[in-house]
């Protein structure tokens, strides 16, 4: 494959040449979402996210292929200057730095321009996670009478039983779950397989689902484990509204979405003394690092229970 020329040191949309292009449909872009979608190194949510932290490279650097490392440091301060957060300016950085480095690969450029870009450093919030007598508050609510109640209440033991994300949840199939030996096959990013074990209530409400559910929504030929009013595959942005439908029913005032059951169940694995390293696996962590977030939050509760009850604090 040919390198493309560079050189350029100022790059601006009033100054692009020819080859410029200020859509989010350049071919150099729409070739990198692509390879990203088949090499399964990203969601569809990520690859949306990609598209319009690129979509804002172009506005200002309409020709990508001609960028110095100028114009990207140009690029990555004029994030800070509109406001966003270090969390979000971090995540275009990276999505840029990603681009360029594919770019650098496959000889469309000679060199990477975005090799020494830093993205702003952040200290990542703490998890939000709901405490044992809230969890069974939500997961009482879900019980709904109907089909739709049994899918609900299913779908909330699992994400909770399982730490298992929205999307993970919606794309499991029936052949995913065996509920005798208790285990859910779970496909998370990147293609990355795991095996969790079911808690038994949730076994229990899958196998009251699949019985007295599914079966009076869906016939024969749709795989997926979980299916809307319709009989096909439930959305992810469909458990976001059944999580808050769910939570009206409650007495808990404050927002609860579906990713809170994930941290819910992590922190309360990690406070009953479950190893770190197993938690881990059970949420299909690449690195430790990530799931050490946890502990701070088990720490805070800590504190907190002490501050409350010991007499000298």
């Amino acid at each position: 494959m040919s390198v493309k020329g560079a050189g350029m040191r100022s790059v601006s949309p009033s100054s692009a040449g020819g080859g410029a292009c200020t859509d989010t449909n350049h071919p150099r872009v729409e070739e990198y979402l692509k390879a990203v979608r088949l090499h399964g190194s990203g969601s569809a949510a990520t690859t949306r996210a990609y598209r319009q932290d690129l979509s804002e490279l172009l506005r200002l650097i309409p020709d990508p292929e001609r960028a110095t490392s100028k114009d990207l440091r140009r690029f990555a301060a004029s994030l800070l200057r509109r406001g966003l957060s270090n969390r979000t300016a971090a995540r275009k950085v990276a999505a840029v730095r990603g681009f360029y480095r594919w770019m650098a690969r496959e000889g469309y450029i000679p060199d990477n321009p975005a090799h020494r870009l830093h993205a702003p450093k952040f200290r990542p919030g703490l998890p939000h996670a709901l405490s044992e007598a809230a969890m069974h508050e939500m997961l009482s609510a879900a019980a709904e009478p109907g089909p739709l109640g049994l899918r609900d209440t299913a779908l909330l033991e699992l994400l909770y039983a399982a730490g298992v994300r929205a999307g993970e949840a919606v794309g499991l199939n029936l052949t995913d779950v065996d509920l005798e030996q208790r285990l859910v096959r779970v496909m998370g990013k990147g293609g990355k397989e795991r095996m969790v074990p079911l808690a038994a209530p949730a076994r229990d409400a899958i196998r009251r689902w699949l019985a007295d559910g599914r079966k009076k929504i869906v016939g024969g030929g749709e795989p997926a484990l979980f299916v809307n009013y319709r009989g096909t595959r439930l959305s992810s942005r469909s458990v976001g509204r059944i999580v808050a439908a769910v939570l009206g029913r409650t007495a808990i005032h404050h927002h609860v979405s579906p990713h809170w059951f994930r941290h819910t169940f992590a922190t309360h694995l990690l406070e009953n003394g479950a190893d770190l390293r197993v938690v881990q696996e059970l949420l299909g962590h690449s690195r430790l690092s990530t799931t050490q977030i946890y502990t701070q939050v088990t720490l805070e509760r800590l504190e907190a229970v002490y501050a409350h009850t010991h007499p000298r604090a």
